[in-house]
Formats: structure tokens, C-alpha cells, sequence
């Protein structure tokens, strides 16, 4: 699965995509964050360097990565 920019990861967290993996319904402080940033992200407020590290983290901490 291949997440392409912020609007993508939103999207993806808010499982409103097709994607065959869906975020778990229990969210942390990391998806919190990362959604913060995604939303920053697309309005240039963040670099989206910074919000694909706190997408990162988020994913880990749903036990999403490999």
C-alpha cells in the first residue's frame, strides 16, 4: 500500500478510503498528532517531512508497519 502526500494519509486515517487495511478504532495520542499535522501539512503550516515522521509514528503506534 502506497500513501501519496498528506491528503492521502488523512484520508487513510479517517478510513475513508478503499485501502484493504483500515485504521483500528482505538486511537492513540500518535493519530491525534498526525492528524493535526496532515491537516497542516496540506495548508503549508507544517513540512511534510514533518507530518510523514508523525504519520509515521502514528502507524506504529497502531501497528500498522511491517
Amino acid at each position: 500500500m502506497a500513501i501519496h502526500g498528506p491528503f492521502e494519509a488523512y484520508d487513510f486515517m479517517a478510513s475513508r478510503t478503499g485501502h484493504d487495511v483500515r485504521w483500528p478504532k482505538v486511537k492513540g495520542s500518535q493519530f491525534a498528532k498526525a492528524q493535526t499535522a496532515m491537516l497542516a501539512a496540506m495548508d503549508g503550516r507544517v513540512s511534510i517531512e514533518d507530518a510523514r515522521a508523525c504519520f509515521g509514528l502514528a502507524l506504529k503506534e497502531a501497528q500498522l508497519t511491517q
